[in-house]
């Protein structure tokens, strides 16, 4: 980078400002040489190859997971029936027990009152 003076002189700042030792610039390079460099053909397309087979093996992994889930899935809307017919079915029972309850509970009233009536009459004695 050159900048130009007022009076005309140039200065390199480079030169001046901003120098790095060559172990410092080695090191750089080392950092960013595989961002940068594509010389080896064969290398690439082994790292190409090397991503297509994750790529697959991944979508294979996401299918086999998309095929889970509706098992899952399915598995839950038929726990979900039954669970719906049980409910159902146990309003049905709870009906059924309060009816004999009043049922009893009917009986029983019948049962005392003609209990009472056998024994003001006094039929048995």
């Amino acid at each position: 980078m050159r900048i130009i003076c007022k009076d005309s002189c140039s200065i390199n700042l480079l030169q001046k400002f901003w120098r790095k030792k060559d172990s410092e610039k080695a090191e750089l390079f080392r950092k960013i040489e595989s961002y940068l460099t594509f010389l080896n053909v064969h290398q690439l397309e082994r790292q190409g190859a090397d991503i297509q087979t994750k790529v697959e093996e991944l979508e294979e992994l996401n299918q086999s997971q998309i095929q889970r889930d509706k098992v899952k899935d399915d598995a839950i809307a038929q726990l979900s029936d039954q669970l719906v017919y049980l409910s159902s079915r146990l309003r049905e029972i709870e009906r059924y027990r309060h009816n004999l309850k009043s049922a009893d509970a009917i009986a029983l009233f019948h049962a005392a009152y003609l209990y009472d009536s056998i024994h003001q009459h006094n039929f048995f004695h």
